[in-house]
């Protein structure tokens, strides 16, 4: 992280181009799937990599923004709504890692954390099936 302090602002902003979404696309408004709460965020991003949040966080970091998070939008509530900058993450759904026991059955899987369901079970893997335990973490 230290190395994306010494960076220029506009090398950030260069770095971030081809994830911003234009304001005229129609991705650029968040709404949520009740149609209840709209939201037109002052940028809006759709990262592909950790390297790129790392990036977002520290352009909002120098411009004093808040970053809001949003999936796919199925709060009821105005959570994601922000004025300032808005981090889509359906572009971080990536399956990292498919663990097989020695008979190639499935044991385990590993996937950035926003792969929502739908990718999971209409991805071409061979492992288009889900079953969701929670972590001890998760309570």
């Amino acid at each position: 992280m230290s190395s994306l302090s010494s960076l220029p602002t506009q090398s950030l902003y260069n770095s971030l181009e081809d994830v911003r979404v234009p304001p005229s696309s129609p991705r650029a408004t968040f709404t949520n799937w009740a149609g209840t709460y709209v939201c037109r965020p002052c940028a809006v991003f759709e990262p592909r990599t950790e390297d790129q949040c790392a990036r977002i966080f520290e352009l909002a970091r120098r411009e004093g923004k808040t970053v809001r998070a949003v999936g796919v939008g199925h709060s009821p509530s105005d959570l994601a709504c922000t004025n300032e900058y808005m981090l889509r993450t359906t572009k971080l759904d990536k399956i990292l890692e498919v663990g097989l026991l020695l008979d190639y059955t499935f044991q385990s899987s590993s996937a950035l954390g926003p792969l929502s369901l739908h990718s999971l079970s209409s991805s071409s893997s061979p492992w288009s099936f889900v079953s969701v335990v929670p972590s001890p973490s998760d309570g």
